[in-house]
């Protein structure tokens, strides 16, 4: 008697009882040609064997959009702010040009939400240099935010070698200490511009035309001066020209350039068709460290008392001096603008009063303007993104108002 059927069939019975006894289910048959040979609502797969229709595993998870990373909030914090960001001694000018002495300030101010500590202000460098004395009551111990002091430094020396040095603050600025750059360099390239800021002319009647000249020199003792540009950029009214080929050789299309102690002049020519009021700009680009852009202002004149003219711009806070100033400017949130209103000019006088107001702002900015509104130079945090709008006006000593209204500055904080 073959014993082959008895072990099969205790097999089955040890297979099945092995599936109850573990909660596991007998699925039938694995492989397959069609959906009947399946059980328990399976179907037969292409590949042959029997398949859920629906697995039941984890499903993927689907990614959401790429929102980019988490931008947080700047946290409230000292931080220290300089103005001007560096210090830079060129010619010092004394009757013994063997000795050279004078002195650079600039203004330490709290830029952050939290009182600043002053621990320490120090001078580090060449010995040429030296930090002026503090107050009476010392360097302040401590600054709300948006107050400031001043800080003097002195550099005397028988050399014309560069030197440098840095002035260090120390203070619970989570940045660390705060250095403002301190550099000397007696033969750097030198300018001298005259007039200095303003050109007034004066028609007798309409259509006159009158020539007025710009007188450029290189004040250097060894470095040439190089003018990069030299170009008419506002004409309000179309009265001002300026001839190109009364330009420096080689302008428009490469630097001039100017010997030390020698000098060029740069012709402007009005031919104003009638009195309306005008304006116009004459800018000089050129290679002087503290000096890259030179603007000077074109006015007619005709009355006894003409009015001033408001012209504001803005730049970051802590920039170098030779950031100019812009009507247009992009920064980040919780940096502070500069404002400046200090190219507004008079042309038969002097501006004496200032007024900025901040006519626009993103929704929910508390910003304000620091110290004042009425200083000709103020400080504009951006407390949150958006665009803020701020106008200037001005008044000269006769106490006439702006000529063209109010001047405007566009910030636009990301």
């Amino acid at each position: 008697m073959s014993t082959r059927p008895i072990l099969a069939a205790l097999f089955a019975v040890f297979a099945a009882t092995s599936l109850s006894s573990t909660g596991c289910i007998d699925l039938g048959e694995v492989d397959c040609t069609s959906d009947e040979q399946c059980r328990y609502d399976r179907v037969c797969s292409p590949q042959g064997y029997c398949v859920s229709p629906n697995p039941t595993g984890p499903s993927p998870i689907e990614p959401g959009p790429d929102t980019g990373p988490d931008v947080p909030e700047p946290e409230p914090a000292p931080r220290i702010a300089a103005n001007p960001a560096r210090l830079v001694f060129e010619r010092i000018g004394n009757s013994d040009p063997t000795w050279r002495r004078g002195w650079r300030e600039t203004v330490i101010r709290n830029a952050g939400t939290l009182p600043l500590r002053i621990d320490a202000v120090s001078l580090t460098g060449d010995e040429a240099f030296e930090l002026g004395t503090p107050p009476d009551a010392g360097w302040p111990d401590e600054l709300a935010p948006g107050e400031s002091f001043e800080v003097r430094v002195w550099y005397g020396t028988q050399s014309s070698a560069p030197m440098s040095a840095e002035l260090v603050v120390e203070s619970n600025d989570p940045r660390g200490p705060f250095t403002v750059p301190v550099s000397a360099d007696q033969n750097p390239p030198c300018i001298e511009v005259e007039p200095e800021r303003n050109m007034v002319f004066r028609p007798q009647a309409p259509g006159e035309r009158i020539v007025k000249e710009i007188v450029i020199t290189n004040c250097a003792t060894r470095s040439n001066l190089a003018l990069r540009a030299v170009r008419l950029e506002i004409d309000s009214g179309g009265g001002f020209y300026l001839p190109e080929d009364a330009l420096p050789e080689r302008l428009p299309e490469l630097s001039a350039l100017v010997d030390p102690g020698e000098s060029v002049v740069i012709p402007i020519v009005y031919t104003g068709r009638s009195f309306e009021w005008n304006e116009g700009e004459v800018v000089i680009e050129t290679n002087v460290p503290d000096k890259p852009v030179i603007r000077i202002g074109l006015l007619r004149e005709t009355d006894a008392n003409d009015c001033p003219v408001a012209r504001a711009g803005a730049r970051r806070e802590g920039s170098d001096v030779t950031v100019p100033f812009v009507r247009s400017l992009r920064a980040q949130t919780g940096e502070t603008v500069e404002l400046s209103g200090l190219d507004s000019v008079d042309p038969d006088g002097d501006v004496e009063r200032y007024s900025w107001e901040i006519v626009a702002r993103p929704e929910g900015s508390e910003s304000a303007l620091m110290p004042n509104t009425f200083s000709s130079t103020v400080n504009l945090p951006l407390d949150v993104p958006g665009q803020y709008l701020v106008e200037l006006d001005v008044w000269d000593d006769q106490g006439e108002a702006s000529c063209g209204g109010v001047s405007r500055v566009t910030v636009v904080a990301e």
